[in-house]
């Protein structure tokens, strides 16, 4: 409570103000003739200064105590949620799925709004990015990089966005003209072995946010169709820059690998 912030900020706010104002007072009062009055104005000057400085200490005190409430308070709650959560990752009866969400959500939690004030609204690497800042700074978003086993890839951004707008940026990597996969193994690992024999010199990794609604439609299709469609969870890292604070700052979000070929020379399937 009683930090060095919180006299650097009484220091700053009140005493140096008030002790010059008591003292410009006190200088003033020099000129008066009668003796008496000169000494009782002086008086009024230090005691209002006095005053002035202890009104200023219980708001600072004040302040400072509603912060460290806030802060006791958000912490409980992230202490709370976090239990919960871990709870579900070692529940046998969730999902593979659950327990991934869990644990993002859980990271989310743990950093807290301002320390991830990115959402990925959209992604699909073939065409653009939708991002939303959150936050309550502008935000320079350099990069993001994507790993997938032993490779990665970087797609460079390169824009500002304000608190809380959303910002499309146009990527379009890889193939011009790219296919999708139905599932060709029972998990991604196969799958992606099956895929780099089938279509040897044809193929990419093409990679969405795990909620973009094109991955989820071309999900859907599949399964309509009596088909699988395999694709593999993973994170990746956003490099970006806070509006008024120094150094690279990083961001985890969810991304879906999905294997693509080439259409316009990749035999059908």
């Amino acid at each position: 409570m009683w930090s060095l912030d919180f006299w650097l900020a009484v220091g700053l706010l009140a005493i140096v103000p008030f002790w010059m104002a008591a003292y410009g007072g006190h200088v003033a009062a020099d000129t008066i003739t009668d003796p008496k009055k000169s000494r009782t104005v002086k008086i009024r000057f230090w005691l209002i200064a006095i005053v002035g400085l202890a009104v200023a200490c219980a708001y600072q005190y004040r302040t400072s105590k509603s912060d460290e409430n806030k802060q006791s308070a958000n912490e409980r709650w992230q202490k709370s949620v976090t239990i919960q959560l871990d709870a579900i990752g070692k529940n046998p009866s969730y999902s593979p799925d659950d327990k991934l969400s869990a644990k993002q959500l859980r990271h989310r939690v743990e950093e807290g709004v301002e320390k991830n004030p990115l959402e990925i609204v959209a992604f699909n690497s073939s065409q653009d990015i939708s991002l939303a800042n959150n936050g309550p700074r502008s935000i320079y978003v350099i990069r993001l990089l994507v790993n997938e086993g032993s490779s990665s890839k970087s797609f460079g951004l390169d824009s500002e966005i304000e608190p809380g707008k959303t910002k499309k940026v146009l990527i379009g990597d890889g193939f011009h003209n790219v296919r999708t996969l139905r599932g060709l193994a029972v998990s991604w690992n196969e799958h992606l072995k099956k895929a780099q024999v089938d279509y040897a010199n044809c193929w990419q990794f093409t990679f969405f946010s795990q909620s973009d609604a094109r991955l989820l439609q071309i999900r859907d299709h599949y399964v309509g169709e009596g088909e699988s469609f395999i694709y593999d969870r993973n994170i990746g890292t956003i490099y970006y820059k806070l509006d008024g604070s120094q150094g690279i700052k990083e961001q985890k979000v969810p991304i879906a690998v999905t294997v693509t070929v080439n259409a316009d020379v990749c035999p059908g399937s």
